[in-house]
C-alpha cells in the first residue's frame, strides 16, 4: 500500500508514520519488524489482541512485544490509560518494558483514566485534546508538521472543569424552570460524548453523540438566546457563574 502511495506527486512516502487503535495498533507494531524503509514512526493507541483461544494472552503479548522490538529499530509512540477495558495496567506495562529491553526506541505515554473506559479514547471528542499534545510532540521530534491546516473541522474543545458542583448534583444546575430537574436527570442517563448547555432562565439544551456534540447543543441553544454556555461536559462540570472571571481578576490584579 505504500508503495502505491508514494507514486501520488503530492505524498512523500518517505516521511510515514503507521498508526493504529487496539488491534490496528497492535498491527502498526508488528509492522515495525518488516523495517520499511518509507515508514519513520509507528504509534501505538492501546494496542494489543485478544482471543478465547489463548488463555495465557497477558504472558503471550509480552512475549510476542519483546519479538517486535527485537526486529524493529524505528521510533514508536506508545499510549495507554488506567482504566483500560481490554489491557489493564499490568499487561501494557508488561508489554512495553519487553519491547524496549530488546533495544527498540519507544517512549510511553501514560494518560490515566479515562471517562469509563480508556479503551475508548479516540471514540470521544475530548480525547483529541488529551493526546494531541503528545502527538504533536513525536511528530515534532521526526522533523513532522503538526500545524493544524483546518480547525474547522475539529471538535470545539470542553471548557475546564470547575468547583461548581458534583457532576451527580441535579439540584445545582441553573435549570430555567426552577425545580424541574427533569432535563438534568435526562443528561445524566445518556452515554458519552454527552453535553448539556444552559441560558438561564430561557432554555436548556442536552445532547450527546456525534463527533462534535457541544458545538451542536451550543447552536441549537443559541437558536433562542445569546446567553448559552456550558453547564457540563461528559462527567464534568465545566460551568461558571456570569461574573466569575471578573470578580477572579479582581481579586488577583
Amino acid at each position: 500500500m505504500i508503495d502505491r502511495l508514494a507514486h501520488e506527486p503530492e505524498i512523500n512516502a518517505q516521511r510515514t508514520i503507521v498508526a493504529g487503535t487496539s488491534f490496528g495498533g497492535w498491527n502498526a507494531l508488528a509492522h515495525g519488524t518488516l523495517r520499511d524503509p518509507h515508514v519513520v514512526g509507528l504509534i501505538n493507541f492501546y494496542g494489543g489482541a485478544r482471543t478465547p483461544a489463548c488463555p495465557d494472552g497477558d504472558k503471550v503479548l509480552a512475549s510476542d512485544a519483546k519479538r517486535f522490538g527485537k526486529e524493529t529499530r524505528i521510533r514508536s509512540l506508545w499510549l495507554y490509560g488506567d482504566n483500560d477495558s481490554r489491557f489493564s495496567i499490568s499487561t501494557w506495562q508488561a508489554m512495553y518494558a519487553a519491547y524496549k529491553a530488546q533495544g527498540a526506541p519507544a517512549e510511553l505515554a501514560a494518560f490515566g483514566p479515562f471517562l469509563s473506559d480508556s479503551h475508548q479514547l479516540l471514540s470521544y471528542p475530548r480525547g483529541l485534546s488529551l493526546v494531541a499534545p503528545v502527538l504533536d510532540k513525536f511528530l515534532a521530534s521526526l522533523d513532522l508538521p503538526t500545524q493544524i491546516l483546518h480547525p474547522q473541522y475539529l471538535p470545539l474543545p470542553p471548557p475546564a472543569r470547575t468547583d461548581f458542583a458534583a457532576i451527580d448534583d441535579i439540584r445545582a444546575a441553573p435549570l430555567p424552570n426552577g425545580q424541574d430537574r427533569t432535563p438534568y436527570r435526562d443528561f445524566l442517563a445518556r452515554p458519552y460524548p454527552r453535553v448539556i448547555v444552559i441560558a438561564p432562565r430561557q432554555v436548556v439544551v442536552v445532547g450527546n453523540g456525534g463527533f462534535d456534540p457541544l458545538a451542536k447543543a451550543l447552536a441549537d441553544c443559541r437558536r433562542h438566546s445569546d446567553d448559552c454556555r456550558p453547564y457540563a461536559v461528559d462527567n464534568e462540570v465545566v460551568w461558571t457563574e456570569p461574573n466569575s472571571d471578573r470578580n477572579q481578576k479582581q481579586a488577583h490584579p
